[in-house]
């Protein structure tokens, strides 16, 4: 996350609204904790590295266990305090703390030497999520607690070197923008001792709801959808800084059933705090995501009374809509425009065509085509996308094959497509290996639906997401 928008961040929260209520308890011992293990790992971690190098010392003093272990042969914090205070600690020949850094170790000292972990990456988040879900298991037995807790972190934005965010403004811009997307007040529950990683209790916030789509073929329904397609899978399939996960790490026993197939619609153990605020919020209106949840709560509320589902809302679909490149590409996001493995496995373009010539625009009432090229052979599958959200798994003539450097017209045959207000345009999907028919869903709205489509791998179809390319083609009507 740029400097810059965590500089904005902090000032979207007035000082004046934050000292108005009392500092929560993992806020308080969550700051103190960051602000002494910075200090400790600008000023002292260099030499205090565990190693019996020369030179090094075998002290690591970012292991905050051993820092604070009683009865063994290591300074305790009271005694690190002392020495950084009668500048015996860090030797003549490394800069002394300021008063500042001085004052924040006797902080946390003097409020008990708060926990830190040694690294805040992706092994701490996941190591807080599954000891949570472990914790909940007996609060509800009747329910697997990870099927309605979700997480958000901001660990990875404690980047050593570089000056802390304020998490406090983080938090709370967290906090008002599920509120305001929910319209619950709402304040997430920090699970980790600094208070970086936040659960998300779907039960509490209505985002829960199941059997809230229906499977389409064509214009028609094919029954209700059972898999896992809550309103915040909605999140999930948006999310764009998933990871590859290894098989068989120490997390993966507690997290197997928790990201299974079952649970998530992606394996997404948790979701970047301030792109979920960013995903919600944006100014001071909801984004067309958050409208697509708040419109399912509704949906999931009188589906749960028997009552005639409601209306949704004017949908719009790829509204702002930007490139995403990922390792893991949310290849169903609604919101992204192209979607791009990092690395790309190919170089693929789409355009519009009219006549045989590159169009920025169709006219109206006349026919175009999209333009296809591959630097290797792929195989693809289009969805059609209607200006109301409707999405149509869209057939061409010739089959489903592009071929080594060589452009393809694409079109459902005769004189290509038809132009219209009602088509936004085209998403094409790219693969070496053959790609499974999107699974296209339809929310149980009586009107203006919600929709969404999946790629679901299987024994037939096992593709891996890293290695298919996706190109949004928008539809422009002109002169």
């Amino acid at each position: 996350m740029p400097r810059a928008v965590l500089v904005l961040a902090a000032l979207l929260v007035p000082a004046l609204a934050r000292g108005a209520n009392p500092v929560p308890a993992h806020r308080a011992q969550g700051d103190l904790a960051l602000a002494a293990r910075d200090v400790l790992q600008r000023r002292c971690a260099a030499c205090h590295t565990g190693s019996a190098d020369p030179g090094k010392s075998k002290l690591a003093l970012l292991d905050h266990a051993r820092l604070t272990a009683k009865g063994r042969p290591v300074p305790a914090p009271e005694l690190l305090l002392d020495l950084v205070k009668d500048g015996s600690m860090p030797p003549g020949n490394r800069a002394a703390p300021t008063a500042r850094e001085v004052t924040a170790l006797g902080a946390w000292v003097k409020a008990g030497a708060p926990e830190f972990p040694a690294a805040f990456d992706d092994a701490y988040v996941l190591r807080h999520v599954a000891a949570d879900i472990e914790r909940e298991l007996p609060r509800n037995k009747l329910r697997y607690a990870g099927e309605y807790l979700r997480y958000a972190s901001f660990a990875h934005l404690i980047r050593d070197g570089e000056p802390l965010p304020d998490v406090g403004a983080l938090e709370a811009e967290l906090n008002a923008a599920v509120s305001f997307a929910t319209s619950r007040p709402e304040k997430l529950v920090a699970v980790d001792p600094v208070g970086l990683v936040f659960r998300i209790d779907l039960t509490r916030l209505n985002w829960r709801g199941s059997d809230l789509f229906a499977r389409m073929s064509g214009a028609k329904t094919e029954g209700t959808y059972t898999g896992p397609a809550s309103p915040f899978d909605l999140v999930l399939l948006e999310y764009p800084f998933a990871v590859r996960r290894v098989p068989g790490a120490a997390t993966a026993p507690p997290l197997a059933r928790f990201l299974s197939a079952d649970n998530q619609v992606r394996p997404v153990p948790y979701v970047r705090g301030e792109w979920l605020t960013a995903a919600l919020v944006q100014g001071k209106e909801l984004t067309p995501l958050a409208q697509d949840l708040k419109s399912l709560a509704a949906l999931t509320t009188a589906l749960g009374r028997a009552a005639p589902p409601p209306a949704g809302h004017d949908a719009r679909p790829l509204a702002g809509a930007r490139p995403v490149v990922s390792a893991v590409p949310p290849l169903a996001a609604l919101y992204a425009s192209d979607v791009t493995p990092n690395p790309a496995p190919f170089a693929l373009s789409v355009e519009l065509v009219a006549n045989g010539k590159p169009v920025a625009k169709v006219v109206e009432d006349a026919p175009y085509k999209l333009l296809a090229t591959a630097d290797r052979a792929v195989r693809f599958v289009l969805l059609k996308v209607l200006a109301d959200g409707e999405l149509r798994v869209q057939q061409v003539e010739g089959g489903d094959a592009l071929r080594a450097k060589e452009p393809r017209e694409l079109s459902p045959g005769g004189d290509g497509f038809a132009t219209g207000p009602e088509t936004l345009g085209f998403l094409l999907l790219a693969c070496t290996d053959e790609l499974p028919a999107p699974l296209v869903l339809r929310s149980r709205h009586a009107d203006k639906h919600v929709w969404r489509f999946l790629l679901e791998s299987s024994a037939k179809y096992p593709f891996d997401p890293g290695a298919v390319v996706r190109k949004w083609v928008p539809v422009l009507a002109g002169k």
